[in-house]
C-alpha cells in the first residue's frame, strides 16, 4: 500500500478507487509527476464515439 497515495490532477485517489484518465491529466506517486499525453484519447476516431 502506498504511503503517500496517488494524485490525479491534485486530487488524491482513495484506496481501491478507479477513475478514466484522459489527455493532459497529471498522475503523482510518491515524488514523481507524470503527464499523460496520448493522441489516442485525446481524438476518439468516429467509430469510438458511437460505441460510448
Amino acid at each position: 500500500m502506498s504511503k503517500n497515495g496517488t494524485w490525479i490532477n491534485d486530487v488524491r485517489m482513495a484506496a481501491g478507487a478507479s477513475r478514466r484518465l484522459e489527455d493532459g491529466d497529471i498522475i503523482s506517486l510518491g515524488g514523481t509527476s507524470i503527464r499523460l499525453s496520448c493522441q489516442h484519447l485525446a481524438h476518439p476516431s468516429e467509430e469510438e464515439k458511437g460505441a460510448e
